[in-house]
Protein backbone atom coordinates (compact mmCIF):
# COMPACT_ATOMS: atom_id res chain seq x y z
CA UNK A 1 0.00 0.00 0.00
CA UNK A 2 1.66 3.45 -0.94
CA UNK A 3 3.05 5.60 2.14
CA UNK A 4 2.24 9.20 2.53
CA UNK A 5 4.22 11.04 4.69
CA UNK A 6 4.74 14.99 5.07
CA UNK A 7 6.75 17.30 6.89
CA UNK A 8 5.21 20.43 8.68
CA UNK A 9 8.02 23.57 8.40
CA UNK A 10 8.70 25.38 11.57
CA UNK A 11 10.18 28.56 11.14
CA UNK A 12 12.79 29.20 13.73
CA UNK A 13 12.83 33.14 14.96
CA UNK A 14 15.52 34.12 17.64
CA UNK A 15 15.52 36.88 19.29
CA UNK A 16 17.65 39.88 18.10
CA UNK A 17 20.50 39.79 20.55
CA UNK A 18 23.03 42.51 20.92
CA UNK A 19 26.84 41.42 21.83
CA UNK A 20 29.31 44.21 23.41
CA UNK A 21 32.68 44.05 25.13
CA UNK A 22 35.40 46.41 26.49
CA UNK A 23 38.87 45.61 26.57
CA UNK A 24 39.48 46.69 29.94
CA UNK A 25 42.79 45.38 30.27
CA UNK A 26 45.50 44.91 27.78
CA UNK A 27 47.58 42.18 29.17
CA UNK A 28 50.18 43.24 26.61
CA UNK A 29 51.02 46.62 28.60
CA UNK A 30 51.09 44.34 31.71
CA UNK A 31 54.07 42.38 30.53
CA UNK A 32 55.09 45.51 29.26
CA UNK A 33 55.58 47.45 32.71
CA UNK A 34 56.62 44.29 34.47
CA UNK A 35 59.83 43.98 32.38
CA UNK A 36 60.02 47.77 32.64
CA UNK A 37 60.25 47.51 36.61
CA UNK A 38 63.25 44.86 35.54
CA UNK A 39 65.93 47.64 34.35
CA UNK A 40 67.10 45.45 31.92
CA UNK A 41 66.79 47.58 28.25
CA UNK A 42 65.12 50.72 27.68
CA UNK A 43 61.77 51.76 27.38
CA UNK A 44 59.65 54.46 25.82
CA UNK A 45 56.01 55.17 26.58
CA UNK A 46 53.65 57.44 25.61
CA UNK A 47 54.66 60.24 27.20
CA UNK A 48 58.11 60.15 26.28
CA UNK A 49 56.86 59.51 22.34
CA UNK A 50 55.03 63.08 22.73
CA UNK A 51 57.92 64.79 24.43
CA UNK A 52 60.38 64.14 21.42
CA UNK A 53 57.05 65.15 19.05
CA UNK A 54 58.41 62.84 16.19
CA UNK A 55 56.62 63.25 12.34
CA UNK A 56 57.71 59.55 11.61
CA UNK A 57 57.91 56.36 14.27
CA UNK A 58 61.73 55.90 12.91
CA UNK A 59 62.63 59.33 14.07
CA UNK A 60 62.46 58.11 18.02
CA UNK A 61 65.39 55.81 17.48
CA UNK A 62 67.48 58.64 16.69
CA UNK A 63 68.01 60.25 20.12
CA UNK A 64 67.98 56.13 22.07
CA UNK A 65 71.67 55.36 22.73
CA UNK A 66 72.84 52.43 20.81
CA UNK A 67 70.08 52.62 18.13
CA UNK A 68 71.20 53.98 13.98
CA UNK A 69 69.12 54.93 11.23
CA UNK A 70 71.72 53.46 8.40
CA UNK A 71 70.69 54.58 4.36
CA UNK A 72 71.22 51.55 2.43
CA UNK A 73 71.77 51.18 -1.29
CA UNK A 74 68.18 51.34 -2.35
CA UNK A 75 68.10 54.71 -0.28
CA UNK A 76 65.84 52.49 2.38
CA UNK A 77 66.93 53.44 5.66
CA UNK A 78 67.54 50.22 8.14
CA UNK A 79 67.00 50.06 11.65
CA UNK A 80 70.83 49.02 12.94
CA UNK A 81 72.47 48.66 16.89
CA UNK A 82 75.42 47.88 18.20
CA UNK A 83 75.97 44.16 18.66
CA UNK A 84 78.24 41.18 19.52
CA UNK A 85 79.60 39.78 17.00
CA UNK A 86 79.30 43.03 14.65
CA UNK A 87 79.90 46.59 15.19
CA UNK A 88 76.17 47.42 13.64
CA UNK A 89 73.56 44.42 13.39
CA UNK A 90 69.98 44.49 12.46
CA UNK A 91 67.77 43.60 15.24
CA UNK A 92 64.04 41.56 15.43
CA UNK A 93 61.75 43.89 14.95
CA UNK A 94 57.83 42.89 16.90
CA UNK A 95 54.77 44.45 16.34
CA UNK A 96 52.22 43.97 19.33
CA UNK A 97 54.45 39.97 20.00
CA UNK A 98 54.68 39.17 16.43
CA UNK A 99 57.90 39.43 14.73
CA UNK A 100 58.59 41.33 11.54
CA UNK A 101 60.95 39.91 9.24
CA UNK A 102 63.72 42.48 7.90
CA UNK A 103 61.57 45.39 7.79
CA UNK A 104 63.15 48.85 6.97
CA UNK A 105 62.28 52.07 8.74
CA UNK A 106 60.05 54.08 6.11
CA UNK A 107 57.90 49.88 6.73
CA UNK A 108 57.91 50.62 10.23
CA UNK A 109 56.41 54.53 10.01
CA UNK A 110 53.72 52.92 7.91
CA UNK A 111 52.87 49.63 10.55
CA UNK A 112 53.06 52.23 13.63
CA UNK A 113 52.00 55.81 13.99
CA UNK A 114 53.56 58.01 16.66
CA UNK A 115 49.97 58.86 18.60
CA UNK A 116 49.20 54.79 18.31
CA UNK A 117 52.37 53.67 20.67
CA UNK A 118 51.61 52.56 23.85
CA UNK A 119 55.26 51.54 25.02
CA UNK A 120 58.15 50.34 22.89
CA UNK A 121 61.06 48.16 24.59
CA UNK A 122 64.69 47.98 23.06
CA UNK A 123 66.91 45.24 24.25
CA UNK A 124 70.55 45.26 23.52
CA UNK A 125 72.45 41.58 22.33
CA UNK A 126 72.28 39.68 25.61
CA UNK A 127 70.01 41.42 27.31
CA UNK A 128 66.61 40.17 25.43
CA UNK A 129 63.96 38.02 26.27
CA UNK A 130 63.33 34.67 25.30
CA UNK A 131 60.02 35.85 23.77
CA UNK A 132 61.42 39.06 21.95
CA UNK A 133 64.61 36.74 20.42
CA UNK A 134 64.34 34.62 17.34
CA UNK A 135 67.45 33.04 17.26
CA UNK A 136 71.01 33.75 18.72
CA UNK A 137 71.82 36.29 16.20
CA UNK A 138 74.08 38.70 18.13
CA UNK A 139 72.03 41.57 18.13
CA UNK A 140 68.90 43.06 20.41
CA UNK A 141 64.91 43.02 19.60
CA UNK A 142 63.29 46.62 19.17
CA UNK A 143 59.15 45.53 20.29
CA UNK A 144 56.17 48.03 19.32
CA UNK A 145 52.68 47.89 21.41
CA UNK A 146 49.98 49.82 20.27
CA UNK A 147 46.83 51.14 21.84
Amino acid sequence: PPVRTALATFQSVLDTMKVSADRTVNTNLIGFQERRRSGVGRFLTPADVAARMPMATSELFRSVPGLFLDRTMDIDEKIMMRGIFEERCEPAVYLNGGWLNGVTAMEIDGYVRPADIAGIEVYAAGQVPAQFQPGLTGCGSIVFWTK
